[in-house]
């Protein structure tokens, strides 16, 4: 048995009938990774973060351009900020996982400027491309 949180107002479910993390490869069915507990939904963004950031460097290692869509979940019910970040806003759970939002996107942040990718932005908006080879301009939406 999991503890759900008490956000659900749920009683324990057992593992084999909570709620999952699945993937799969294009064409093929999915499999189960692991439960999705509190403390993987403390977790996930980073762990998303660490895929996205892998994907843009195979991507790059292959010469191909990508298109990466990373939404976070930081600041969705419920706020669960991850360990390092739990009490560092001094407002609670909702402030400390802005912050840890904020860490998130700095690292991917980085990780496109690791692979070369360009940026140009208007009225706040920004759209990262990578294509090799490319003299073409990012789109911008």
């Amino acid at each position: 048995m999991t503890h759900q949180g008490k956000q659900t107002n749920t009683l324990d479910i057992p593992l084999d009938k909570g709620p999952k993390i699945v993937e799969a490869n294009r064409g093929e069915p999915l499999k189960s990774v692991k439960p999705y507990t509190e403390e993987v939904r403390r977790g996930i963004d980073w762990e998303l973060v660490d895929h996205g950031a892998d994907f843009m460097r195979r991507q790059k290692a292959g010469g191909k351009p990508f298109f990466l869509y990373l939404p976070i979940s930081r600041t969705h019910f419920p706020n669960l900020p991850s360990i390092g970040f739990e009490g560092a806003s001094r407002i609670g759970q909702f402030g400390d996982s802005v912050m840890e939002g904020d860490a998130v996107v700095g690292t991917i942040l980085d990780a496109l400027k690791d692979v070369g990718a360009r940026t140009r932005s208007s009225r706040g908006s920004a759209m990262w491309a990578y294509e090799p080879h490319s003299t073409r301009r990012p789109t911008l939406f």
